[in-house]
């Protein structure tokens, strides 16, 4: 993995109201202690664009933050004025999940496309 990407990823989300985007438009928001962890990204292959601010990962990528987990075909994340904008995962599918509470279990969503507005 990209060093310089991981620590750019290390301190961007403080807070994550995830806004997934499903064939629906089902939103999924995340526990309290997920939105605290910080992300980390495995994948293939990683491209950096420093001018465009924009940083792709593609091939076998899992997306962790907490008990989140983001399975996809490729993930870009955007960057914007040296912060997270957004993270867009696209795959056949991207598969989401994250554990829950004995309540309401488990969380599982698949797409085409997911997106996180930072």
């Amino acid at each position: 993995m990209c060093r310089k990407a991981e620590n750019k990823l290390q301190w961007i989300v403080t807070c994550l109201s995830a806004l997934l985007l499903f064939g629906a438009s089902h939103c999924v928001f995340a526990k309290h202690e997920d939105s605290q962890q910080p992300i980390t990204i495995e994948a293939d292959k990683a491209k950096v664009d420093e001018k465009k601010g924009i940083s792709t990962y593609t091939g076998n990528v899992l997306l962790r933050q907490g008990s989140i987990q983001i399975k996809s075909d490729e993930l870009k994340v955007i960057s914007k004025d040296g912060g997270l904008d957004k993270l867009v995962a696209t795959g056949k599918p991207v598969i989401y999940l994250q554990s829950g509470d004995a309540e309401k279990g488990d969380i599982v969503g698949e797409a085409y496309q997911m997106e996180y507005f930072a």
